[in-house]
């Protein structure tokens, strides 16, 4: 049998952008970002920073595997 995968876990092959992501799970598109990318936000004594809380590869477009999104 052929291994169309290249011996990765198909689960594990980034394939969605954060567009797709948004709209599979309905969530807003600036969260996955925020979720994949982090962010700076303002306080009061100048800027903080929200790191990113799922793993993704780096890459441009960003793009997140199934296993990335299925975080239930």
């Amino acid at each position: 049998m052929n291994d169309i995968y290249g011996g990765k876990n198909p689960r594990d092959i980034s394939n969605y952008s954060i567009g797709d992501a948004a709209r599979y799970l309905k969530i807003p598109a600036a969260t996955i970002r925020s979720w994949t990318v982090g962010r700076n936000y303002p306080v009061s004594e100048g800027e903080k920073k929200f790191y990113p809380l799922i793993e993704v590869k780096k890459s441009q477009p960003i793009r997140l595997s199934f296993t990335n999104l299925n975080f239930t």
